[in-house]
């Protein structure tokens, strides 16, 4: 009898042991998760930050010419972009054959859509003069979710100032800014009459659109690094698109 309870003593002492070192273990890994909140903030305004950087046309390529007649500036598009994938994201499999926790496009599938809408950019037209994002720190949210894997929500309150109808190549996909504007874009010159029948001409004025944009990032700690493995657009809500003004000129 003195041996079973013996035996049982230990298994207790032990049992113990395991329980204290596992509170002690997830104390440690709340506090120090509590450290890196700011860091994976910082990271993903940071990405968006550079996005709004690569988005703006350079001097050389802005014209209302398509961007499909414009093989050069394709090319240092698509340059950058690899780029930026490059150094921030993590390549991993779809988010459909991950657990269902997780969310999103993995870097391939963002890549694709960039690539393709490069490729087949149709009417696309236009350039970009200046876009900044700021960060909406009321929608902004960290959470761990699994072995050194965090979530962030954020939400940032963009204004675009553009002539005619470009690409924003925003964190999850490209946009043509009028569906970003909401399709209450102002596409043309009124003030020219248009014969019947004839194309209609392409406005030169500066526009500007505000609107928030909100995504989910998905972040892994590979190798002593934080990357990107998946990102899901939560959608937009347009705010107003006004005529800063004519004829292409800078505000």
């Amino acid at each position: 009898m003195k041996n079973v309870y013996k035996r049982i003593n230990r298994g207790l002492v032990l049992a113990g042991v395991l329980l204290v070192g596992f509170v002690i273990y997830v104390i440690s890994d709340t506090l120090q998760f509590k450290k890196t909140k700011p860091l994976l903030k910082d990271m993903a305004a940071d990405y968006m930050q550079q996005l709004c950087e690569l988005n703006v046309t350079p001097e050389k390529y802005r014209s209302l010419e398509e961007l499909a007649k414009q093989p050069d500036y394709v090319k240092s598009i698509q340059d950058d972009l690899t780029k930026l994938l490059n150094e921030n994201w993590k390549d991993v499999e779809s988010a459909q054959s991950q657990s269902f926790y997780y969310y999103g496009m993995n870097r391939s599938e963002v890549e694709a859509g960039y690539n393709s809408y490069l490729k087949d950019s149709g009417d696309v037209y236009g350039y970009i003069t200046k876009m900044t994002a700021t960060v909406n720190n009321a929608d902004c949210s960290v959470t761990k979710c699994g072995v050194n894997t965090a979530q962030v929500i954020m939400s940032f309150d963009c204004v675009v100032q553009y002539v005619g109808d470009p690409c924003w190549f925003s964190p999850a996909y490209p946009n043509a800014m009028q569906d970003i504007a909401g399709g209450n874009m102002y596409m043309y010159q009124e003030d020219v009459a248009i014969p019947q029948g004839k194309e209609q001409k392409r406005s030169s004025d500066l526009m500007s659109t505000t609107v928030t944009v909100s995504y989910e990032f998905t972040y892994q700690l590979a190798d002593g690094d934080w990357k990107i493995i998946y990102l899901d657009s939560l959608g937009w809500e347009n705010g107003s698109t006004v005529i800063v003004s004519g004829e292409g000129g800078e505000a």
